[in-house]
């Protein structure tokens, strides 16, 4: 089963880091990790191991792995931009890449303090790289326009916003990596992942954004790898067990 923990994002942290998880897999499953417009920075550990650090960038289709026992994962979701100055990389060469980042740890019992890993991590964001003010104009423009985007097109946004549309969608190429067209899709999806099955499939459609159940299964097929219905149909308490769902979709034995 997977075991999943929300902290909470100290004020200090919150112009940086949208949110903050903690996983631990197990053997036996097929774990998900989302499509995301944002980046990620992931601390992963197993007991007696050698701590890692990634940088997640954001990925355009969900992917599928084989659980590994005992691997505990903290999860710090970046607001847009953020990973480009952290890195001073245009955030589209992050796009479906995961970079290795050096870390360092501390030890308690033998076991890597995940505590102070996440502090530290915290105070390396806040401290030391300067945020300008075009920085965060170009960041608050992305956030403001990210929900419109779910049901009106770039050209009504744009409108909304009182800048053209030429000016949107460099904004978002500049803060994602990702045009405003594949940055709705992806929130699409994720909306309907956090629906968890709750309504009927029309209803969880339109709530989602999409004009109707077809929309939403055609996407959903093109950036999930499987229906709606073999999706939900296969979770169980957050992840997915082997069997039927394993051969609908693609699965990447981590080890290998």
């Amino acid at each position: 089963m997977l075991h999943e923990q929300v902290i909470d994002v100290s004020a200090s942290l919150q112009p940086w880091v949208s949110q903050i998880t903690t996983t631990s897999e197990g053997a036996g499953q097929i774990m998900l990790d989302q499509p995301d417009h944002a980046a990620t920075l992931v601390l992963r550990t197993m007991p007696g191991d050698e701590v890692a650090l990634h940088l997640v960038g954001p990925q355009t289709k969900a992917r599928y792995h084989l659980g590994t026992p005992g691997l505990v994962r903290v999860n710090m979701r970046l607001h847009p931009g953020r990973a480009r100055l952290l890195l001073d990389r245009p955030p589209r060469d992050l796009v479906d890449q995961v970079l290795s980042l050096p870390v360092t740890h501390e030890r308690e019992g033998g076991f890597v303090n995940l505590s102070a890993e996440v502090r530290r991590l915290a105070e390396a964001l806040v401290d030391g790289v300067p945020v300008s003010g075009k920085d965060l104009d170009r960041s608050r423009l992305v956030t403001a326009a990210s929900d419109m985007l779910v049901t009106a097109d770039i050209q009504a946004s744009a409108r909304r916003l009182h800048v053209s549309e030429r000016h949107l969608r460099a904004a978002f190429v500049g803060e994602v990596g990702l045009p405003p067209k594949k940055f709705a899709r992806i929130e699409r999806i994720r909306r309907v992942l956090e629906s968890g099955r709750a309504n009927t499939w029309t209803d969880t459609a339109l709530e989602a954004g999409y004009y109707d159940h077809s929309h939403m299964t055609f996407e959903f097929r093109s950036i999930m790898g499987t229906s709606p219905s073999v999706f939900f149909g296969g979770l169980r308490s957050g992840v997915h067990c082997k069997g039927t769902f394993e051969r609908a979709v693609e699965v990447v034995d981590p080890r290998m």
